[in-house]
């Protein structure tokens, strides 16, 4: 019988020790009274708003923070490396994307070279049509044909040197 006794004692206080150390981190609680009165029971600090007279009990060497704000933590610099010093390679999905942005332009030049040269042609074959004295006709909105007086092939001449001018430039 003496034997179930200690074995009893023995879980009995084994408990007891479990309870406590299990109470242990409910020691490290802030209390303090809000600004209705009602206490307030938190493991962290209480906001800057509550007046120090307002705080019941803080944990053991705990200080209240005076902002919320993390610490700042120095970032050490990178050593400097001297092989990196110099151009860094580009990766190859870059000089791919270059290489093609590249080739789409010179398409687009090629393309309007070809315009400008067509225009060019046309506009001195219709000056030299201008300039060869021949009756010039034009349709109007109703369709019907109409001579150009002087004053218009003169207006028409100037339009066509100016064609000439900007299509037919080198460049």
């Amino acid at each position: 019988m003496k034997l179930v006794q200690t074995s009893y004692t023995v879980r009995a206080a084994a408990t007891f020790a479990a309870v406590l150390l299990l109470a242990w981190p409910a020691q490290a609680q802030w209390q303090w009274r809000d600004d209705t009165g009602r206490r307030v029971f938190s493991d962290q600090a209480p906001p800057p708003s509550v007046p120090e007279s307002a705080i019941v009990s803080r944990p053991k060497a705990a200080k209240r923070a005076l902002s919320q704000e993390p610490p700042a933590v120095a970032i050490p610099e990178a050593p400097s490396d001297k092989r990196t010093s110099g151009p860094v390679p580009r990766p190859e999905a870059d000089l791919k994307a270059e290489a093609e942005l590249q080739k789409k332009v010179k398409a687009e030049e090629a393309r309007v070279a070809a315009l400008r040269a067509d225009n060019c042609q046309r506009a001195r074959r219709a000056l030299i049509t201008v300039n060869s004295g021949m009756r010039i006709a034009t349709v109007n909105d109703k369709g019907e044909r109409e001579f150009l007086d002087e004053k218009a092939i003169a207006a028409e001449r100037q339009r066509l040197e100016s064609m000439v001018r900007s299509d037919c430039a080198p460049g």
